[in-house]
């Protein structure tokens, strides 16, 4: 919204203060928001906010990407080798990420410093 532009409904003026400026409720609103801009050749960024960021972020947070070195399992076997070893206090899931690169979430903090730490 434009400040003077014209408000359609009450709702629309509850959001603009007094002083003429948005509410501190919407003005988050604003920060937290995804833009594009497009760039030269037909290429286009996408600029996101910080609090986006970190709620994209929030859902990964307790995940390791796991790679076999030396020998090669199939998923199956990957996945029991990884829930017998790390999956202690919660639960784990595993997700192939194809070329032999694992994702590995884990529900339980303490199993994430586990493998994170002491873990092979």
């Amino acid at each position: 919204m434009v400040k003077g532009s014209p408000m359609k409904n009450q709702k629309e003026r509850e959001k603009i203060g007094e002083d003429g400026n948005l509410s501190s409720t919407e003005s988050m609103l604003e920060e937290e928001r995804i833009r594009i801009k497009e760039v030269e050749g037909g290429l286009f960024n996408i600029i996101i906010s910080e609090n986006i960021e970190r709620k994209l972020w929030k859902s990964w947070w307790d995940t390791l990407i796991v790679k076999l070195l030396g020998r090669r399992l199939g998923y199956a076997a990957m996945k029991r080798r990884l829930v017998n070893m790390w999956d202690k206090k919660g639960t784990i899931n595993v997700i192939d990420l194809t070329n032999d690169y694992y994702l590995v979430k884990f529900y339980a903090n303490e199993d994430f410093d586990f493998a994170l730490l002491e873990g092979s």
